[in-house]
């Protein structure tokens, strides 16, 4: 029990650092993202932060993703819309 609450207040302290720092690998997230929103080639949205999605710009994801700035995300967060749902 002690260890477990020892790596989550590390993870907290390590996300503390690195999200307000920007360092945080977006790009993957997001690939990661849609790819567990088991939708394949289907059309989705990709929720994230302004600054989050402005760092996004112009990357090239697959066909019918769409990005969109939601002030409602933290930073570091990706949320996916899809026809099944969040």
């Amino acid at each position: 029990h002690q260890s477990i609450d020892l790596a989550l207040e590390m993870a907290r302290t390590l996300l503390r650092c690195e999200l307000p720092a920007g360092r945080y690998d977006l790009e993957s997230m997001v690939r990661e993202s849609l790819s567990f929103s088991g939708v394949e080639r289907g059309r989705c949205v990709v929720h994230l932060n302004p600054e989050d999605a402005a760092r996004l710009e112009g990357v090239a994801f697959r066909s019918g993703t769409e990005l969109e700035a939601d002030p409602g995300i933290a930073r570091g967060s990706v949320h996916v819309t899809t026809p099944q749902g969040l």
